[in-house]
């Protein structure tokens, strides 16, 4: 009987390790998608293509708003946020007509990047002893 209940748990402790690190992948994938567009709006030549890649990076910022995040969530989510209200600006840009502007206004999710991305990066100690 003990083998039995050994696999058992080891099986319920390998399916919950899993949903876990799924979610962090998809999230991962998420945020490469949403650089890759925003990347991909910054280059834009005219206010179609630009107006395109914004509407991919709104698109995973939902995605992303969805998943969620493990740790520091209620900084995240402000984060995400101040994401959603640069995006509005740079809309607000291409109905006027203003591709620079726009691109100007995205331009600022760098800080935020950066600023927000930190939170997320683990310390040398807690690589070192986990």
């Amino acid at each position: 009987m003990k083998p039995i209940a050994l696999t058992l748990l080891l099986s319920v402790i390998f399916v919950f390790s899993g949903v876990g690190s799924a979610k962090e992948s998809e999230l991962s994938l998420a945020m490469k998608n949403l650089a890759f567009e925003y990347k991909t709006a910054l280059k834009a030549q005219s206010i179609d293509s630009f107006r395109q890649s914004l509407d991919k990076v709104k698109n995973q910022v939902t995605v992303i708003k969805g998943i969620g995040f493990k740790n520091h969530r209620e900084e995240s989510r402000k984060g995400m946020e101040k994401v959603a209200l640069v995006l509005q600006d740079a809309e607000a840009a291409i109905a006027q007509g203003n591709l620079i502007k726009a691109q100007k206004s995205l331009k600022s999710l760098d800080t935020l990047r950066k600023r927000y991305h930190k939170l997320h990066e683990p310390s040398f100690w807690q690589l070192l002893f986990g």
